[in-house]
């Protein structure tokens, strides 16, 4: 029983997880079709940061407070020298501690937006099943005639 317990703990987990994912990519398209460009301000992202504020009065600005905090909105946004900063938040999560310490210090100076959205899904709808002998024959055939595609565009 303990085992099932824990199974339904981890799928709610990645449910969760899923949610948050699902809700920062719907939240991407809807500031983009706003006519803002947006940078998602995860870690791997940053580097794009200095580009992405290039001719910017307070871009050295913005890369300092976000360098000196933690709890970094999810993007920043810009419109010409417009800039404001989203987080998103989907079903019932919460900002952390240093969110709000930052928001706070962030909003002196700039539109901070504060996103929640709400949507559900059930993990017990999401099927996973393994695949046959007929399934890999046709994705090594798939993989052939890409391969042989792509040899035939170099040439």
């Amino acid at each position: 029983m303990d085992k099932i317990k824990e199974i339904d703990k981890t799928k709610r987990a990645r449910g969760h997880l899923l949610k948050g994912q699902i809700g920062e990519i719907y939240s991407k398209y809807i500031i983009k079709e706003k006519g803002y460009r947006v940078l998602n301000l995860s870690k791997r992202y940053l580097k794009n940061l200095y580009w992405f504020l290039d001719g910017l009065n307070k871009k050295e600005r913005i890369i300092e407070l976000i360098n000196k905090n933690k709890g970094i909105p999810d993007f920043i946004c810009r419109k010409g020298k417009e800039v404001i900063f989203i987080e998103v938040k989907t079903n019932n999560s919460y900002l952390s501690k240093n969110q709000v310490t930052f928001f706070q210090e962030l909003k002196k100076e700039f539109p901070v937006f504060i996103w929640n959205i709400s949507f559900d899904f059930n993990l017990k709808d999401i099927n996973i099943s393994e695949c046959n002998e007929e399934y890999i024959k046709i994705s090594k055939k798939r993989l052939e005639n890409y391969e042989k595609w792509a040899k035939d565009k170099k040439t």
